[in-house]
């Protein structure tokens, strides 16, 4: 009897962390899209600003992050 409740336990919890890690891929999915889209747009702002210097750059990235 206790043998056949350890494996129960066993596979529930092997059941829950699939289940947790099946559940959190999505969501870290949905925020390296959101992630990556920033990123592409701050690239773009960049190449169209035309900056010389790290001291321009910093002032286009704060420029993109202001909007």
């Amino acid at each position: 009897m206790e043998k056949c409740l350890m494996s129960l336990f066993s596979c529930l919890l092997l059941f829950s962390l699939f289940s947790a890690t099946v559940g959190a891929t999505a969501v870290n999915t949905q925020y390296l899209e959101e992630i990556q889209s920033i990123q592409d747009n701050l690239i773009k702002n960049l190449e169209q600003a035309d900056v010389d210097n790290t001291k321009e750059a910093n002032q286009a990235i704060n420029s993109f992050f202001s909007k």
